[in-house]
């Protein structure tokens, strides 16, 4: 008695692999048309056995073919086909690239902030536009959510970027940016819900985007509602409240100016030192105290010019005129009297006696 593993003909996907027991070569029957199709002039020429062999490795080839195909050996995450073109076509213009590891190395070279991805950003990017697609919902929201995952990427897993709510205004106003109302709900929902801890999404990326000093600024506010309905699908506490609405089957872009609330401290916070130069509606300016460190304008371009630096010991030179301006004009009048040749000797003579105590 001969066992085989025999693989029967695929199923909505799914394969049930398990022992079969033959009794002999000559039991097989030849007109059994449940096996896999193979070519028929090929059976025809094979014995019973052989042609069941050959059977099996046919539906091994097909099981092959209908594995759903992954991002990566190591993505636990499969990814539809159609999905997977999708986002190839959307964010890769057709051609996937590898992994890119370090931006500081490439810092002076032109790269895709997606092309940093990893896989398992890739897997679930993808099941985010088969889902999209299924339900109906504008492709441009998924765009969105892969684009500032791959910048979180690109910037060393947002750690190369800094909250933009540490900074003043102008005038040493403290400054705060903030979602408007519907986003902040929003990514509190996300921040505070439970699905956060079982979510396919990098739950340190969800915090970065989310932070009000770095999502608010990012053009990303109007898709905080479309993240909340991935982060709960792609959880275990997936829900009816996943299911994407009429709400998202058109994506509007919108300015980030029309995106975020701005908060100015009453107090001024922050001294500003005094310029040098100042721009306003294009027009260059030196201010007083440029001038006194050698900025000058441009007559052409009207465009403002560094000064030259200057040598150390004409620099001392500058700076003690600058501190004594009287006493230096004092004694270069007086050097001056006592060079004269029309003046008598006793003049002369007190001259240089003054000009030398001035020098004290």
């Amino acid at each position: 008695m001969i066992n085989l593993k025999i693989y029967p003909p695929i199923s909505n996907g799914h394969l049930s692999i398990g022992p079969a027991t033959v009794s002999s070569p000559s039991s097989v029957d030849d007109t059994n048309t449940d096996l896999p199709n193979v070519d028929t002039a090929t059976v025809t020429h094979l014995s019973p056995l052989a042609r069941q062999l050959s059977e099996a490795h046919t539906a091994s080839n097909e099981l092959q073919v209908a594995k759903p195909i992954l991002a990566a050996t190591n993505s636990p995450l499969p990814i539809s086909a159609i999905g997977r073109e999708l986002m190839v076509a959307r964010i890769f213009r057709g051609h996937e690239p590898p992994v890119s590891l370090d931006s500081a190395v490439d810092a002076f070279t032109f790269q895709a902030r997606c092309s940093f991805l990893n896989y398992e950003d890739r897997a679930l990017v993808s099941q985010m536009y088969a889902y999209a697609q299924s339900q109906g919902a504008d492709l441009a929201y998924v765009d969105s959510v892969a684009e500032v995952l791959g910048r979180y990427r690109y910037f060393d897993d947002g750690r190369r970027l800094l909250s933009s709510n540490n900074g003043y205004d102008s005038q040493g106003h403290a400054v705060r940016y903030d979602f408007l109302e519907k986003d902040a709900a929003a990514a509190a929902r996300i921040l505070n819900g439970t699905a956060i801890s079982t979510t396919s999404f990098d739950q340190g990326f969800l915090r970065h985007i989310l932070d009000p000093g770095i999502g608010a600024l990012s053009s990303f506010g109007n898709s905080i509602g479309f993240l909340e309905k991935m982060v709960m699908k792609f959880s275990s506490e997936e829900t009816e409240q996943s299911l994407l609405g009429r709400e998202f089957k058109t994506y509007v872009p919108m300015d980030v100016k029309d995106n975020v609330v701005v908060t100015r401290s009453k107090e001024v916070m922050f001294t500003l030192p005094e310029p040098y130069i100042t721009r306003n509606n294009g027009v260059w300016a030196i201010t007083e105290k440029g001038r006194e460190a050698g900025y000058t304008l441009d007559k052409v371009t009207g465009r403002p010019r560094i000064p030259t630096p200057v040598p150390e010991g004409q620099a001392r030179v500058r700076d003690s005129v600058k501190a004594h301006p009287r006493q230096v004009q004092e004694r270069v009048f007086l050097e001056a009297l006592a060079r004269s040749r029309d003046l008598p000797h006793w003049l002369m003579s007190l001259l240089k006696t003054l000009s030398k105590a001035g020098e004290r």
